[in-house]
């Protein structure tokens, strides 16, 4: 079987559908990357709830808490069944000193991240007075 020879498979956990992984507003040890399944990144609103995101395989989700050591800024559950991969703080620093390439991706990932949110925030705020 694959996972048994790979470098992460001591770090796999499977997840049944329903599992909030963490809160928004919890403390954040840990980043995950989706082998299987997916996951729904949920930010709370006035009016409830929205999901922000559906991530699935090879998707990271989680990092932000865990670089900048502050709370959660979602909830992130599980919505399809999955394996993911589960990464402490240092464990990352450790995987980044050895393979750089992995903190090149990340970045990427970031700004296309970034890019997306601009593009949303432009469609929600279009048609909206402009204050000065």
């Amino acid at each position: 079987m694959a996972t048994e020879k790979s470098p992460f498979a001591k770090f796999l956990k499977r997840y049944p559908k329903g599992t909030v992984l963490f809160h928004e507003g919890d403390e954040g040890e840990d980043m995950y990357i989706i082998q299987s399944g997916k996951v729904a990144i949920k930010k709370r609103v006035p009016h409830g709830e929205t999901t922000l995101a559906i991530l699935e395989k090879g998707d990271f989700f989680g990092e932000m808490a865990m670089l900048e050591r502050l709370p959660r800024s979602a909830s992130a559950e599980v919505v399809e069944a999955g394996d993911l991969i589960v990464i402490s703080g240092d464990m990352f620093g450790d995987m980044i000193k050895a393979n750089p390439e992995i903190a090149v991706r990340m970045l990427r990932k970031q700004s296309i991240r970034l890019r997306d949110t601009n593009k949303q925030l432009e469609e929600a705020l279009r048609g909206q007075p402009t204050s000065v």
